[in-house]
Order: C-alpha cells, then structure tokens, then sequence
C-alpha cells in the first residue's frame, strides 16, 4: 500500500494508518518530503514495521537548491536529516529525484550525497509537463538531448558509490 498526498506523515492519524496496513499484512510505501522522519511521533510509529520502505523527495545535491524548489528555507536540512535517522532504524529510503534545469548539474552530486547518507537506491524522473513545470516550462523542462551526456556521467559514479539508480520517463535511447 502507497501512502502518499499532501504529506502523508502529518497526518494526525498517521500510526493508525500504518497499524491498519500491518494488521492487514500489508507492505507499506510512504511517499514523503523526508522532513518529519526524524520526528519523534514518526519514529514510533514506524519503529516496530518491518515491511516498511520510504520515497524520499529530493530536489538537490545542496539547501541552495533544494530549498529553492521546495520554497521552504531549512528543507533541505530536514529532508537529509530524516533520511538518516530512517537509515539509521534499518528503514528502506529510496531518494526521488524530479530532472529539472535547475538540478540537472547536481545529479552526480546527489548519487555522492545519496552514498553519505547511506542510500542505496535513487530513481531519476524525468518531468511531466504539469502543473508549475508547464506554466514555467522554459526555465524547469530539460530535453533529453541536455540530459543524456549528464546521465552517463551519473551512471557512472553510481556504478563506483554502488548506489542502484534507476530512470522513470526516460527513453532507452537516451
């Protein structure tokens, strides 16, 4: 079961949620921004599930730009901060990274960032024109032709950090 929307973490009935899918032998996915993962509340609710894992978004190798995306200054630090402490309970993290212009020359960073924060597995997502992407299309939306050098690269270092990446909504081609 995926739990996600809004951010599913400050949920008020968030344990309950999570007690639900494990008395119901459910796997659970939590879908999140990483930045009540360290909070005490959460800790507690997850401490006990094995069958747990996180997708953690993250917009940047750095608080500058990850900050940016997110409009919320500190984020970046909160985000890094959950990763760790569910890293640190044994917890599944797999790190989100949206492709933007604005990151795009970070992805490398992000796989070295992804190895010191202990996370194995990072899915590279190239954008859907939706939403903010589309009305500022121009200043967020790389082309695959940009992005293919880069990819390499990142493929790369990821081979060397052994850090499992994989790529939604990019052609095999590229």
């Amino acid at each position: 079961l995926v739990l996600t929307g809004g951010e599913v973490t400050l949920r008020k009935d968030f344990n309950i949620l999570l007690k639900k899918c494990t008395d119901n032998n459910l796997g659970i996915t939590v879908q999140t921004n990483g930045r009540m993962l360290s909070n005490d509340k959460v800790i507690k609710a997850i401490n006990n599930i094995d069958d747990i894992r996180f997708i953690v978004a993250l917009h940047g190798a750095n608080s500058y730009t990850h900050d940016n995306i997110t409009q919320v200054k500190g984020s970046f630090e909160e985000t890094c901060q959950g990763i760790r402490t569910m890293i640190e309970h044994n917890k599944l993290v797999i790190i989100k990274v949206v492709i933007s212009k604005i990151n795009i020359l970070e992805l490398e960073d992000i796989v070295k960032l992804a190895n010191n924060l202990g996370v194995k597995y990072i899915c590279f997502a190239f954008p859907h024109a939706q939403g903010g992407a589309r009305i500022n299309f121009n200043e967020v939306m790389p082309t695959y032709s940009n992005i293919k050098y880069i990819l390499e690269k990142v493929i790369n270092k990821s081979e060397q950090m052994n850090v499992n990446i994989e790529f939604e909504a990019v052609p095999f081609c590229i």
